[in-house]
């Protein structure tokens, strides 16, 4: 279908132009008017392929879009070492692959020499239609996860290996108010005590706990979205709640029906172009009994401050507000600054396991922000944070992106 107005794009030195037409041909049945204008602006956006985004209109029947390109390919180091195991992961990442608004990644790691990886597609604007995306994970990895008592001293640890496979449709509509979801996933998981120390090995025998079983699971997960969130580069403007549901057949349990619930809000305030308001809530229960399939409660994603997964729990909520603020510009960067406060607590829905009595995990704290408006997610962050129930504690966490 022909546009019903002109189009000019400039800067796109690397997105193929196709893509951004791709990304607006849906438009040429209005007028081009301020609010078409807008529309196509927060689009574009959207991508995330661009740090600069500006639209000229010299008159009712001509656009001039013109573009400055981000750095799109990350690549990914990880390592770590400690108590006789070692770990290394090296990858790198494209979300615009060829220029095409695709993601290819590929990662191989090794746990004490045992090897692994990751493989995963991204395809919005499948088939040259922008609201259907498609993907596709392959997994093959390694990962230790210790277990705490309520003191926070560690009880024990253990091994996954996971291979995994996952396909995933999308579909937004209604101007990307609205978003459908599909995804079909297997999960062939090892659970042992590969490489574990002799302490930590004699830990979980004075505990009485063994490592050892194997579990296949197949999951249906569905998710609708309501809301949609609005990138003008590292920041972001809007409301957006996600429902999931998911079903899973095991080989552990063939007679128990066995399932995952979420709900997941989070909010964005843009205030002066300059500072951001962030708030998440999430709420997530399920009644699997398997370690892997547990929510783990902690530092690196729910409560700044705790031990990564320092509890766990079958059902949980959490609550994070942040605010943001850039101290520092130049034209090679942004120095932003963050206080936050963090809180989540076990909940009995699906599961009656839970201690009544626990109060509420609660940690506030500050960190620094440095971004790269340049670089596609390039944030590096500091945080630190005192927990104030519980354990008593005071934390650094670490991270690459923003917290939530």
């Amino acid at each position: 279908m022909a546009l019903s107005f002109e189009v000019t794009v400039q800067g796109n030195t690397r997105t193929l132009t196709k893509v951004i037409i791709t990304e607006i041909k849906d438009l040429t049945d209005q007028k081009l008017t301020k609010d078409t204008v807008s529309e196509i602006k927060r689009r574009i956006w959207n991508l995330r392929l661009f740090s600069s985004v500006r639209i000229d209109q010299p008159d009712n029947t001509k656009i001039l879009i013109q573009v400055k390109e981000r750095w799109t390919t990350i690549p990914i180091m990880k390592f770590s070492s400690g108590g006789g195991s070692s770990y290394f992961a090296l990858g790198v990442y494209d979300i615009n692959t060829a220029g095409l608004n695709t993601e290819l990644g590929i990662q191989y790691e090794e746990l004490n020499k045992r090897a692994a990886g990751v493989l995963w597609l991204r395809k919005p604007q499948f088939l040259y239609n922008r609201n259907f995306l498609v993907g596709i994970d392959l997994w093959n990895i390694n990962r230790i996860r210790f277990m705490f008592d309520q003191d926070g001293n560690e009880s024990g640890a253990y091994t996954l290996q996971r291979k995994k496979s996952n396909l995933f449709f999308e579909y937004k509509f209604h101007s990307d108010l609205y978003k459908l979801g599909l995804n079909l996933e297997y999960n062939d998981d090892q659970i042992s005590d590969f490489g574990l120390d002799q302490e930590q090995i004699e830990l979980n025998t004075k505990n009485g706990f063994r490592p050892e079983y194997k579990s296949i699971t197949r999951w249906y997960t569905f998710y609708f979205e309501v809301g949609r969130l609005n990138y003008k580069n590292y920041l972001v403007d809007g409301k957006k709640l996600i429902l999931t549901s998911s079903l899973a057949a095991t080989s552990s349990f063939e007679d128990k029906i066995l399932s995952k619930h979420e709900l997941k809000f989070n909010y964005y305030k843009l205030i002066k172009n300059t500072q951001n308001l962030a708030w998440q809530f999430k709420f997530s229960a399920n009644n699997l009994n398997q370690l892997q399939f547990q929510n783990y409660i902690g530092g690196f994603s729910e409560v700044r401050g705790y031990q990564d997964g320092q509890f766990s729990t079958p059902a949980f909520w959490q609550n994070n507000l942040e605010y943001r603020t850039n101290l520092y510009e130049n034209k090679f960067g942004i120095v932003q600054g963050a206080v936050f406060s963090d809180q989540a607590n076990e909940t009995t829905l699906l599961n009656n396991t839970t201690d009544k009595n626990m109060p509420m995990m609660l940690s506030t704290g500050f960190g620094i922000r440095l971004i790269s408006p340049k670089i596609y997610r390039f944030v590096g962050r500091i945080d630190y944070a005192q927990t104030h129930t519980r354990v008593l504690e005071k934390g650094i966490s670490i991270g690459i992106q923003q917290f939530f």
